[in-house]
C-alpha cells in the first residue's frame, strides 16, 4: 500500500513539473519585446550636486568635471576612456545648461 502511494505522489509531481515548465515554454511563438522604459537623470545627479543646489556650487561641480576629464589630461589612455570623458563633459554642460541657462 505505501507503495502504491509513493509512486502515485510522484507522478503526480512528476506532472506538476511537466505542466509547468510547459506552461512556461515560449510555445514557438517569440515574446513580444517590451519598450525600454524612459530613463533620465536628474541634472543635478548629473553634476553631482544635491537638488536645489546654488548656483556657485553647480559651477563647483561643472569645473570639477572639466579638470577629471580634460583631454591634455587622459592622453596616454585608450580612446575608450577619453570617448567616455567626452561624453560625460558633453552630458555635464546639457545638465548645466539645463540648470543655468543663462551660463555660457
Amino acid at each position: 500500500m505505501p507503495r502504491i502511494l509513493l509512486m502515485a505522489l510522484a507522478a503526480y509531481g512528476i506532472l506538476w513539473i511537466l505542466k509547468r515548465v510547459l506552461r512556461d515554454s515560449p510555445s514557438g511563438r517569440p515574446r513580444p519585446i517590451p519598450a525600454p522604459l524612459p530613463f533620465e537623470r536628474s541634472p543635478y545627479r548629473i553634476l553631482g550636486v544635491e537638488d536645489g543646489a546654488n548656483p556657485k556650487e553647480i559651477r563647483a561641480a561643472m569645473e570639477r568635471i572639466r579638470k577629471e576629464n580634460d583631454p591634455t589630461r587622459l592622453q596616454g589612455l585608450s580612446d575608450e576612456i577619453r570617448d567616455a570623458a567626452h561624453r560625460r563633459v558633453a552630458e555635464a554642460e546639457v545638465a548645466l545648461a539645463t540648470l543655468l541657462p543663462d551660463e555660457e
